[in-house]
């Protein structure tokens, strides 16, 4: 099952189609609240990209850095 890779402003645009919640959210927001804003039809999410600025050892330049909402078994199901 695909993740839906979206911000909250997106949705929001396109009137948060109730066919979306069938798909694990991938919500896109930078601006470092503690929890972000989920857009409507979903009541929470599975990844939060909350940075596109990281830096990892060996991979030259920036790379996206996300926070997992759950146990890394939560994963396992899907295909990244």
């Amino acid at each position: 099952q695909p993740f839906l890779y979206i911000r909250k402003d997106i949705a929001d645009f396109l009137g948060n189609p109730p066919e979306f919640a069938a798909f694990p959210l991938w919500l896109a927001n930078y601006n470092h609240p503690p929890t972000p804003p989920v857009p409507k039809p979903w009541t929470g999410y599975t990844l939060w990209q909350y940075s596109e600025q990281g830096h990892l050892a060996g991979v030259p330049g920036n790379c996206d850095l996300d926070y997992l909402n759950g146990p890394p078994t939560l994963l396992d199901s899907f295909v990244i």
